[in-house]
Parts: structure tokens; sequence; C-alpha cells
């Protein structure tokens, strides 16, 4: 567990703005740590922080995978939160949540959480964001923490029989 968060004062100063990024490059590291092909998306307007290669039958076949979008969230609390957009630059219009959307299957594959204070991932597929509102309890995605089989079994049979009924 790490218990030294913002020795220099810094994050909060920055309102918290420069976890996400660090959270963006812990994620990458250690997905590449796990031998998974990962990169950054540089571009900040879009949906996804990550590109991630996901294996439909546990790697055994290689050539049997998929590259998904991923979006790096901090979870600060309790809840991982689903949604974007709820910040901007210096154009930004300060209405009450016009900019704001949820992650759909459209956006995104994966929205990877990261907890703040022990590093560790909620793997949550997008294919189940609908069943959830602007954030979901990370006790009841238990399932899908630190639980790589979700990259390594992206196919329907594993999601609908081993992610499904503990997540729903």
């Amino acid at each position: 567990m790490i218990l030294d968060l913002d020795a220099t004062g810094l994050i909060s100063e920055k309102s918290g703005n420069p976890l996400g990024d660090a959270h963006e490059l812990i994620a990458r590291g250690v997905l590449m740590r796990l031998g998974f092909t990962v990169g950054s998306i540089d571009l900040s307007s879009g949906a996804s922080d990550l590109f991630l290669e996901v294996y439909h039958n546990h790697a055994n076949d290689p050539t049997d995978s998929e590259l998904i979008g991923v979006q790096v969230k901090t979870i600060s609390d309790t809840s991982l939160p689903l949604t974007a957009g709820g910040r901007g630059g210096v154009d930004r219009e300060y209405k009450s949540n016009v900019k704001v959307y949820k992650y759909t299957s459209d956006h995104i594959g994966l929205i990877l959480g990261i907890k703040k204070d022990s590093l560790d991932f909620y793997l949550l597929p997008s294919r189940f964001l609908e069943y959830y509102r602007s954030s979901v309890s990370v006790n009841k995605i238990e399932v899908v923490k630190n639980n790589y089989q979700v990259l390594l079994n992206w196919n329907d049979h594993y999601m609908d029989n081993e992610i499904a009924p503990n997540l729903l």
C-alpha cells in the first residue's frame, strides 16, 4: 500500500489533476510488465487514455485478439466514476453538467479504475456500464479487482458466466 501521497503539496494545489496522469502511466507500466501490448493515446479530447490488446482465448492464440480503448479513472474513495466531461480548459463555459456524459461501449472497451491509496486495479468492461448510474461502488465490482483474466478471456462466455453473475 502506498501511504505517501502528495509529498510536495502540488497535487492538492492543482485539484488532484496530476493523479490522473500518474495513474495512466502506472496502468501502462503494470500492464506492460504483465506482458500486454499497451500504448498511450495522446489526444486529451478523446474518450480513451490507452489502447490495449486483449485476448479472446487466454493468449493461447495471439492472432485471436483485439485492440480496445481504455479509460483510466482514479478511485478516490469507495466508488468508480463512470462519466467524463466534468472539467475543461480555459474555454470552458461553466454550465451545470452541460458536457458531462457517461461512458458506453461506443466510447471505450474498458474502464480501468485505480484505487488512489492501494493502486488496486478494477478492470470493468464497458458492456456492464449500462447497469450502473454515474458511478459504481467498488464493493459491487470486487470480481474485477486485479482480475487480469478479464483481459485474457475477452469473450462472451467468460463475461456472461464468470463476470456478469458477480456484477449484476
